[in-house]
């Protein structure tokens, strides 16, 4: 999942995290930092759900996690890296 989202030029800045297979990123320094962008939830179709920032919902659920971090990048603010 983190080489899937390093793909992303966006998401090279903030700090990723990842527990109980669900992965996530917080700008600052990691465990201290802020929440940004979505959550990424594997399912065990095969399949990727992910959920917006906090207040937002669900953002969907696709194929492939590419396409998960797409959404991901969508959902960060603007200016924002």
């Amino acid at each position: 999942m983190v080489r899937a989202a390093y793909e992303q030029p966006r998401l090279r800045n903030p700090y990723p995290g990842v527990s109980h297979g669900i992965m996530f990123f917080k700008q600052g320094d990691g465990l201290s930092g802020d929440p940004v962008g979505g959550y990424v939830y594997p399912r065990e179709d095969g399949r990727f759900w992910v959920r917006g920032p906090l207040g937002v919902g669900s953002l969907g659920e696709v194929d492939t996690l590419e396409e998960a971090f797409a959404l991901v990048v969508a959902s960060l603010p603007e200016g924002g890296e």
